[in-house]
Parts: structure tokens; sequence; C-alpha cells
């Protein structure tokens, strides 16, 4: 969330182009993120908060879902492509 927010906060990427981003976009080493804009690609710079904000969500996003295969840079759990998790017979019920 924090990096959405900074996104749109502070570049002026758009909600639709957020949505859109790919695991290919943020270059961390060049510290830019490339984004579908029109009919071209917009080149956003990123500042040291923006950057600290991809590379936290990058980390976050490989622990959380290390066997994603959606190409989306912003994924969430009904978003990842993998199957969910098999709950046991005798695990309480969630909730």
């Amino acid at each position: 969330m924090r990096l959405i927010v900074g996104l749109v906060a502070v570049h002026a990427v758009r909600a639709v182009e957020v949505a859109l981003l790919d695991l290919a976009d943020p270059d961390l080493a060049r510290r830019t993120l490339a984004v579908c804009r029109g009919e071209g690609i917009h080149l956003v710079y990123l500042d040291d908060l923006s950057t600290g904000l991809v590379a936290d969500w990058l980390s976050e996003r490989r622990r959380r879902w290390p066997q994603a295969t959606r190409s989306y840079l912003l994924i969430t759990p009904r978003s990842t492509g993998t199957p969910p998790p098999r709950r046991s017979a005798t695990a309480p019920p969630l909730g």
C-alpha cells in the first residue's frame, strides 16, 4: 500500500498505470520505473524514498508469494496465479 501511495502522490502515476506495472518495469540500479502511458513508455525517476519502497515491496512480494506466476508488480493473495494453500482437516476455521 505504501508503494501505491508513493507512486501516486509523489510521482503522479495514475491508479490504472500502477495496476498495470510489471516486474520488469522497476530498475533499481538506475532508480527508474517504466510506466505505460498512452502509446509509449514514460520513465519515472525514483527518489530515495520511492526506490526504497519499490525494493521493500519486491522483497515482501518474494517472501509472501515465492511461487507467484503473475508478472504484475503488485499482486494480492487472490491474484498470484497460484492455488491457495490447502487447509488441513484439523485446522481451526479461519475468521
